[in-house]
């Protein structure tokens, strides 16, 4: 009894950190594009549709990520309120991110260094950037962490077969919300853990492995196979199957990069804590090889999976960031005794402090800064702005200046790093939703309850568009030319029809159906719209 209120104590510790460092990003932050706004959209096409087995875009397959993600956001609507609801998928991913790395670093080095480890990857830009959005890589991430901390534990359950096939379940479902990727890694990373690192460990039997990779793969198969049963289109099941697996390690899908991209992207990414691993790594290269070589493996293995394909993004090598904080906090003890290491902390929290005073002072001048107020984009963008939203990080900022001079011979690092993520926090409560204005389309609401019918879709002229039709509360259709666009006026009668500005010209001579235009902006991109009625096929 006393474990589990133990247990349950620790679950709920859990969730109010989570809902501490991303509570305010989920709840007040709109959506934003182009990841997040897109898969809340075809997510709610599923549901209007009743397309459950196969994600739609604008009416037409979408084969470029299968459908867990999309079946989560819209059980989080459901449950919650928008746009919390929508960001369940993320918010499920952190936890179980956060608890994985919580339980592989307490097997491999006891309760104080796990919950550094917590605080540490909280505290990591990209984690807690990526972990704010909208996006699978988070949910990818937990679901893989969570395969790793089972199989980990194998040792810890006398060799019991139901320690194990959770694990496989879990990547299963990994692979049903991004892909092969979700069976891949954690398996190999397991693997080359388990037979070159850490040898004296229990090793799972190989015929239960096996049949665990099986269970593991039967997952999307499933899914595939009533897809195929439901009558999918065979375009839609060869692009998911190859298209987007080869085709995007071959670099001809998604963004391409040279092999050593990684090299300098992910010190980027394990910021601010990449400037100590020097220190962390030569402590636990004296204290604690085993453990370090460990995380080495786990970390290169990530690190050059994703460097063989030519389709490269900062994103994919997440797996590698719990990896790296545990080795950050197994470093703790070297970390606090360097006076370099102290300094080099003091110096972040006092740049990020004086960055948000700037940004402040920026803020409260901006209509009388010349270069500003000459920028339509800029101005568009500070218009709305009150210089006190960066004074709370700034605030926040210096309190954990104080604290780390408070400690300066104790326990700083723990000071630093919990300012860091109280920043991080602050920044997501404040600071991001007060851009709103700028990320997402406003305007286009107002338009679409004056001009476009009910069950009327909003016309895209050569662009995708999610982030329009989703604000709309509209299905979207996508005309990539004039006649296409002449074609659909034509079939909906009246509507509202949207341009990227450099698309507009001449408008009224080139869709005579036309009856109304006018603009607005989204951050950088400027937009036309236009009101159509066609009288020969409208009531």
């Amino acid at each position: 009894m006393l474990l589990i209120r133990h247990r349950m104590l620790l679950l709920a510790m859990s969730v109010g950190w989570v809902s501490i460092m991303w509570g305010g990003n989920y709840a007040l932050r709109d959506y934003w594009e182009p990841d997040e706004a897109r898969f809340v959209y075809i997510a709610r096409e599923m549901a209007a549709s009743g397309e459950w087995l196969v994600p739609h875009r604008h009416g037409v397959p979408y084969a470029d990520k299968p459908p867990l993600m999309f079946w989560l956001i819209n059980a989080g609507e459901m449950v919650f309120p928008e746009p919390l609801g929508s960001r369940l998928p993320s918010a499920l991913g952190v936890f179980l991110s956060l608890w994985g790395t919580y339980r592989i670093a307490r097997l491999w080095c006891g309760r104080r260094t796990a919950i550094r480890s917590v605080v540490v990857l909280s505290s990591v830009w990209q984690f807690w950037d990526t972990g704010g959005m909208g996006q699978i890589d988070p949910l990818l991430l937990g679901l893989e962490m969570t395969a790793l901390h089972l199989l980990f534990s194998y040792n810890k359950s006398k060799g019991s077969a139901l320690s194990i096939y959770p694990a496989f379940l879990s990547m299963g479902f990994a692979a049903l919300a991004k892909g092969p990727v979700g069976i891949l890694l954690p398996t190999g990373v397991y693997l080359l853990v388990r037979y070159y690192a850490d040898r004296d460990s229990p090793r799972i039997p190989a015929a239960r492995f096996a049949i665990g990779l099986m269970l593991a793969a039967a997952v999307p198969l499933a899914w595939v196979a009533l897809c195929y049963l439901s009558g999918a289109p065979s375009e839609y099941l060869r692009e998911l199957l190859f298209s987007q697996n080869f085709s995007r390690a071959a670099g001809k899908l998604g963004h391409q990069r040279p092999f050593y991209y990684y090299l300098y992207n992910l010190p980027i990414s394990f910021l601010p804590w990449t400037l100590f691993i020097p220190v962390a790594y030569r402590h636990l290269r004296r204290e604690n090889s085993a453990l370090l070589d460990k995380l080495l493996v786990w970390s290169l293995f990530v690190v050059l999976f994703f460097s063989i394909p030519a389709s490269k993004r900062n994103l994919y090598i997440m797996l590698a960031l719990p990896a790296m904080s545990i080795g950050v906090a197994a470093g703790w003890e070297g970390i606090r005794a360097s006076r370099v290491c102290r300094q080099i902390a003091l110096g972040i929290l006092i740049s990020a402090a004086i960055m948000f005073a700037g940004a402040a002072l920026i803020t409260a001048f901006s209509m009388h800064l010349p270069f500003i107020k000459n920028n339509e984009a800029t101005a568009f963008t500070l218009r709305d702005l009150s210089a006190w939203i960066f004074m709370i990080p700034m605030i926040v900022a210096t309190g954990g200046i104080k604290g780390m001079m408070r400690f300066h011979l104790g326990d700083w690092p723990a000071a630093f790093a919990i300012a860091m993520c109280m920043t991080f926090a602050s920044v997501g409560t404040f600071v991001l939703p007060a851009f709103n204005h700028m990320k997402t389309p406003q305007e286009i609401k107002p338009l679409a309850a004056e001009h476009l019918p009910e069950g009327g879709r909003l016309l895209l002229y050569d662009m995708r568009g999610e982030i329009l039709a989703l604000n709309s509360g509209h299905m979207g259709t996508i005309a990539r030319d004039d006649q296409e666009m002449r074609a659909a006026m034509r079939q909906q009668g009246e509507g509202l029809a949207i341009f990227l500005h450099k698309n507009a010209e001449n408008l009224n001579e080139r869709f005579p159906s036309i009856t109304e235009t006018g603009e607005f902006r989204m951050g950088s991109k400027k937009y036309t719209w236009a009101a159509f009625k066609n009288p020969e096929t409208t009531p």
